[in-house]
């Protein structure tokens, strides 16, 4: 039988919220960045003019996903 996403052993991934942000269970958790999540994230730097001229913070504000991170976006964006 598999543990639940909430009670599982560490390492298992757990959503949290109704963001849809999914992080690990680690003693530091880490961030999975889904299919759905970075598509937001494709579309917010679309949306403002492409990779020369979104930054961590307005694309931060355009994807709009709470719990998210400027620390998760700058690690997306390497």
């Amino acid at each position: 039988k598999k543990p639940s996403p909430a009670t599982g052993p560490a390492g298992v991934e757990r959503p949290i919220c109704d963001s849809g942000l999914v992080l690990t269970t680690d003693p530091k958790p880490r961030l999975r960045w889904t299919g759905e999540l970075h598509e937001r994230f494709v579309d917010a730097v679309t949306q403002l003019g492409g990779p020369d001229k979104a930054t961590p913070k307005t694309i931060m504000r355009v994807m709009g996903v709470k719990g998210l991170t400027l620390y998760h976006l700058k690690s997306h964006l390497q």
